[in-house]
């Protein structure tokens, strides 16, 4: 018997595409909220340290350009600490020709910057969240970092396991 009962005849007992595409966004919604909430231990963390690299990177070609029309770093202006290291916000002699916006660190740390007094090396530093976000440039590792701290200083809240540091070169 080939003819179906008029009830059934066209109905199947799956679920619609609009059905599994509600279902299935629902589970992504949810999936997103509990990711949120529980922080993969140190997500965040690596998140703002690789955010930080980026920004020292931008800074670092920004530098570089600056010396390829000036022949030396730039001074910041004021120096913000007595020992020598100012805030990368003072090199506002890059922004518009070299670089749109300086950077800010995506939490309360600042990045540091120092140059010599001839402008012919340079530092750029920043505190790291988590310990092997450094591993490949530790600040004590820059061949720079010695002649620039020489007098023994360092930024301020910048510890050997968490310092992460680019230079020219």
């Amino acid at each position: 018997m080939l003819l179906r009962d008029a009830k059934t005849f066209g109905k199947s007992g799956g679920f619609t595409l609009v059905e599994l595409l509600i279902a299935v966004s629902l589970i992504a919604v949810l999936s997103g909220i509990i990711l949120g909430v529980l922080d993969i231990p140190g997500t965040r963390k690596k998140t703002r340290d690789s955010q930080r690299i980026a920004d020292l990177r931008k800074v670092q070609v920004a530098l570089e350009l600056y010396f390829s029309d000036v022949s030396r770093y730039p001074n910041p202006s004021p120096v913000c600490t007595g020992d020598g290291w100012c805030s990368i916000s003072n090199l506002g002699v890059l922004v518009s020709d070299y670089i749109d916006v300086i950077p800010s660190d995506p939490s309360t740390n600042t990045y540091s910057y120092r140059t010599n007094a001839a402008g012919s090396i340079y530092a750029l530093a920043a505190i790291m969240e988590v310990t092997s976000s450094n591993d490949t440039d530790m600040c004590s590792g820059l061949s720079s970092w010695s002649t620039l701290t020489s007098d023994g200083s360092t930024p301020a809240g910048y510890g050997e396991d968490l310092c992460y540091g680019v230079e020219n070169q």
